[in-house]
């Protein structure tokens, strides 16, 4: 009787060990778990970034309440192209608007139309676009407009102007909701 009373406690010593090894095994798993999650989430977020648009300036393209992702890193070894959609920082406010001109280009606005280097930009919308402006983009300068001309504040306004390399913060590159699309 004594050998098998013995054999149990040590059976049921062994067991509880067992248990709490086990239990310390899944406790270090799910923390591994979470830090990876967490390492995978702040190295996402060193490339990306999610935006909001805010407003009807791109519209139909980007419509009010579009939520974008946008490649910080797009533009660490390249400049802005004619058309890509950027988002920059203008009076503490992050703005989203198309590039038009790039620097060294000469941008004229005049009888609704858009001219680049006196070209006629053949434009992806079709709308008369005011005020009459004339600009010569210096080094680091961007001229960008926003797809809605009618109320985009962009850079035909004093409060926007030619947009600094320096406040460009990337590129949108996909549209997550509500119409998932590449950009």
């Amino acid at each position: 009787m004594r050998i098998g009373k013995t054999l149990a406690n040590s059976f049921i010593r062994n067991a509880n060990i067992l248990y709490n090894i086990n239990m310390k095994n899944k406790l270090l798993s799910h923390f591994l778990t979470m830090l990876a999650g967490v390492v995978l989430a702040l190295i996402i977020l060193a490339f990306i970034q999610p935006t909001l648009v805010n407003g009807d300036s791109m519209s139909p393209y980007l419509e009010d309440g579009d939520y974008l992702i946008m490649n910080k890193t797009a533009y660490e070894n390249a400049d802005p192209d004619y058309g890509d959609v950027i988002v920059f920082k203008n009076d503490g406010k992050l703005l989203i608007k198309r590039v038009i001109g790039k620097p060294g280009d000469s941008i004229e606005i005049k009888d609704g139309n858009v001219y680049r280097n006196g070209e006629l930009i053949d434009d992806y919308v079709d709308i008369y676009t005011e005020p009459e402006v004339s600009t010569e983009l210096d080094y680091g300068e961007f001229f960008v407009l926003g797809d809605n001309r009618e109320v985009s504040l962009d850079s035909r306004f004093p409060d926007v102007g030619n947009v600094q390399r320096s406040t460009i913060c990337g590129r949108v590159i996909l549209r997550l909701f509500p119409n998932f699309g590449i950009i």
